[in-house]
């Protein structure tokens, strides 16, 4: 990775966007069919996030970075990835809200986070993208 690459790859994971969301009170901001729709889309297909797409969730402006460096921001996952498994470690039926999916299960939060971070991955080359 060039030193620009590992540049964005490093601003990406200090800034506010938190890759791994799953736990914020959220409401479903779509019908229950629309909901369903984009979860088999998005979860129970094969199809990666496409590069350059918007959630219509957010303003389009950035956000102020949320660390110093990309230590604290690793932590910072790391923990939230922590908290996630002792989450429904202790709360195995909990189903959390997701604005544009509705309530999802461990599973379907695992497939979905998976899809999300190998996106930020291969957008910032920490990951290859498939030719």
């Amino acid at each position: 990775m060039g030193s620009y690459e590992s540049a964005e790859h490093d601003r990406t994971f200090c800034h506010n966007h938190r890759t791994f969301q799953w736990k914020k009170t959220n409401e479903q901001r779509t019908t229950d069919e629309e909901a369903n729709a984009i979860k088999q889309k998005m979860i129970y297909s094969d199809m990666e996030i496409p590069q350059g797409l918007k959630s219509p969730l957010l303003s389009g402006k950035a956000a102020p970075f949320r660390f110093n460096n990309l230590d604290e921001a690793k932590k910072d996952l790391n923990e939230q990835l922590d908290d996630f498994e002792m989450y429904f470690k202790n709360n195995p039926d909990a189903k959390p809200i997701q604005p544009r999916m509705g309530p999802l299960n461990h599973n379907e939060w695992i497939r979905l986070h998976n899809k999300h971070l190998t996106h930020h991955f291969k957008q910032f080359g920490v990951l290859g993208a498939e030719r």
